[in-house]
């Protein structure tokens, strides 16, 4: 789904209508992707695996 022309389009109009926002793509297994989210290293993690609600 994420190496799709699709998501590659979507990234390169989001980046055409805000030009002030720094997209950066980092790929990994989900579980990097989401400590890195949950430290702040990252701001978004699109996923294909689903993750249980917590209260952390």
């Amino acid at each position: 789904m994420f190496g799709t022309t699709e998501f590659l389009k979507a990234v390169t109009a989001f980046s055409a209508q805000y030009p002030q926002v720094k997209v950066k793509i980092t790929s990994g297994q989900h579980n990097q992707l989401f400590q890195l989210l949950l430290t702040d290293q990252i701001d978004l993690d699109f996923s294909d695996q689903r993750r249980a609600l917590s209260a952390e």
